[in-house]
């Protein structure tokens, strides 16, 4: 199990770091073995539209995450109204966790206030999520849009298969 540290995020610069270790196709997909590497796959998701879709992510070990706040991976999904869907967040790749877990996270306070989708994956469009585990967590969301929270995923418009999720999530729309 590799820990996550608070130092070790900011030492990443560029995707390039995680390039490095696959390519993002099926045969060489991008290999996530560390907590900050798994982080920084959801600030590119959450934040460079479009670019990281279609792409192929494997873990290659387990990840513990030391209850750390996490910023779901996918958070924001804008509807129908938006017909190109260029302003959605949302993970569509395709993520193979090799039987390996996350675990021991929080998520209690949204990021931007606009996230209504909580998880280590928060919004899932298409794509598929096979043979991890998730473990040890805590959500506790209350927020005044509707929420939609899981362990594993927020909410799933994919395909999970081979995949568990064992922790804590209580969340309140008001």
């Amino acid at each position: 199990t590799v820990a996550y540290s608070n130092g070790e995020y900011g030492a990443l610069k560029t995707w390039k770091f995680i390039k490095h270790l696959g390519s993002g196709t099926e045969s060489d997909p991008y290999r996530i073995s560390t907590g900050a590497q798994l982080a920084y796959l959801a600030k590119v998701i959450n934040e460079e539209i479009g670019t990281y879709y279609d792409k192929y992510y494997e873990l290659t070990n387990s990840i513990n995450l030391n209850g750390l706040e996490w910023d779901p991976i996918g958070c924001y999904y804008f509807g129908s109204g938006d017909s190109d869907y260029s302003d959605n967040r949302t993970f569509r790749g395709r993520f193979n966790g090799n039987g390996y877990v996350v675990s021991n996270f929080k998520i209690t306070t949204p990021k931007q206030s606009y996230y209504q989708y909580f998880g280590l994956f928060g919004y899932q469009y298409g794509g598929t999520i096979t043979d991890i585990g998730v473990e040890d967590f805590v959500i506790d969301i209350t927020s005044d849009a509707p929420v939609s929270a899981g362990g594993l995923v927020g909410d799933c418009r994919g395909t999970i298969t081979n995949s568990y999720a064992t922790g804590n999530v209580t969340a309140t729309s008001s």
